[in-house]
């Protein structure tokens, strides 16, 4: 196996050569009748080096691509490039194909930082649905060791309703999805797992669509996360140059090469790259430093508070699904630590334990106000646990009002409707982003306060929300009752 890399990347090498020296674009036929030495090759071994080098930019060629692959079956017009021309073979080394074959590994890195392993599985039809179903087997490369996942995409319907070249992007699609799902939560290597079930994920015609422009810092961030994880750490030729504007890239961007190329500019400019050519560069040992000391950052602050939360979620179970989960999904995906049930309890775990670790050990507690929150005795000896909490001018408690209104929120605790709170009739990104807000500046949700000092405003509002609850608050026995039957 090694032999045949060794010789497709010196095939690879002379073809730039042949085509350096010609003026005239050229069919592959020709290219095989210049390098005789090649032509025990297969044909598909031949067009494989040629994708790299399309990918690559090092040439120009019209081809004809067919099936899920997306493989070339022919190629023609083939000339190389300003960038193949000033990139010598010293310089180059071929960007690994994006191929979704059975069983080949791909390894992708997020926005946020992920940098895992994806195995293309196979396509089937999917079972009593009109559609087919793409599964895929996915490992976590970084250093938490967080396992394995099994990811499908069902595509409902015909292919030509999400794109009039279908086969041509699907590959890119489907892989750059599975990166925007990590990056908005919906696809984590955290939280309970079931290593027989796929979680699902629906193929949308947006998925399709050109995505929103990342920014100036999203695109410094890919190249910071690219360089250290596939430029260093799984570099599969330690030295060799990492390409950060391949086209896949520059889909899951939505940016031209020329942004890309911007920024790797001023990441050699900062001593962060080196060897930096048209796009291509090579992690400094100061950026392998840094990056090296979050990452051991992360780990001690996990290693030494490994009890310590964010923000707890209190709710009613019959709002988990509607609000509680997305919420908690949300949180997390921006980098806040959650503790909610289906993330921090696990078989055999104590309830009573982790329920009260988790409201003394918590920041803040968001307290999801509902028809079926006002209805359960078990949220509301939560929200006693939080209300203790609040003593001179600390702010724990956030509310979330899910389908109530004043009057409904006043009958169930006067106290509570008198502070400021997110509904979320404005919309969910409205209280994400204002629970953010919230948590990052704890002033930002308060109580209105009409007179006295605000630690005397504050202690009256613990006193006053212990009294309200005081009925359901008889000792900790209750809380654990009603968890235990609500697990049942």
């Amino acid at each position: 196996m090694s032999d045949t890399r060794e010789r497709l990347t010196n095939l690879a090498s002379r073809l730039l050569e042949v085509l350096r020296n010609q003026t005239q674009p050229l069919r592959t036929e020709d290219l095989q009748c210049a390098l005789p030495g090649f032509r025990d090759l297969p044909v598909g071994d031949w067009y494989a080096v040629i994708n790299d080098l399309l990918s690559d930019g090092l040439i120009d060629a019209r081809v004809v691509r067919s099936g899920i692959f997306n493989s070339i079956g022919a190629a023609y017009n083939i000339r190389i490039t300003s960038r193949g021309r000033t990139l010598t073979s010293e310089q180059w080394i071929p960007t690994k194909a994006i191929s979704m074959k059975e069983g080949l590994p791909v390894k992708l890195v997020t926005l946020r930082g992920e940098c895992l392993e994806v195995v293309f599985q196979r396509k089937e039809i999917a079972q009593n649905r009109d559609g087919v179903v793409y599964l895929f087997h996915l490992n976590d490369l970084t250093d938490k060791k967080r396992g394995q996942r099994l990811v499908s995409f069902f595509r409902f319907g015909p292919e030509q309703l999400y794109a009039p070249n279908y086969g041509a992007v699907v590959e890119t699609v489907l892989l750059n999805t599975i990166r925007r799902a990590f990056d908005s939560g919906r696809l984590t290597f955290d939280g309970p797992y079931d290593p027989r079930t796929y979680t699902e994920v629906p193929l949308q015609q947006a998925d399709f669509m050109p995505p929103t422009a990342a920014s100036g810092e999203e695109i410094q961030n890919l190249i910071k996360h690219e360089a250290y994880w596939l430029g260093f750490r799984y570099n599969p030729n330690p030295g060799y140059p990492n390409q950060f504007d391949s086209p896949m890239d520059l889909e899951y961007l939505g940016v031209a090469p020329s942004d890309v190329k911007r920024y790797v500019l001023l990441f050699a400019q900062r001593g962060l790259l080196e060897k930096i050519m048209d796009g291509l560069g090579r992690p400094t040992a100061k950026l392998i430093d840094s990056y090296e000391l979050l990452l051991q950052r992360d780990t001690n602050m996990h290693t030494e508070s490994p009890e310590r939360w964010d923000v707890f979620i209190s709710h009613a179970h019959e709002d988990k699904n509607e609000i509680a989960r997305p919420l908690a999904e949300a949180l997390k995906a921006r980098g806040l630590r959650v503790w909610y049930d289906e993330f921090s309890l696990t078989v055999g775990d104590s309830l009573r334990k982790k329920i009260d670790r988790g409201l003394a050990n918590s920041r803040f507690g968001v307290v999801i106000l509902s028809k079926h929150f006002f209805d359960k005795h078990w949220p509301e000896q939560e929200l006693n646990g939080l209300a203790t909490r609040e003593v001179g001018n600390e702010k724990v408690i956030l509310p979330v009002w899910h389908g109530v209104g004043f009057d409904e929120v006043r009958q169930y605790s006067a106290t509570l409707a008198d502070r400021l709170a997110v509904k979320t009739e404005g919309g969910f990104d409205n209280v994400v982003g204002r629970l953010l807000d919230a948590i990052a500046e704890p002033s930002s949700i308060q109580q209105h306060v009409h007179s006295g000092s605000q630690g005397q405003e504050a202690n009256r509002l613990r006193r006053s929300i212990q009294d309200e609850l005081s009925g359901f608050a008889q000792s900790g026995a209750l809380l654990r009752q009603a968890w235990v039957k609500q697990s049942r």
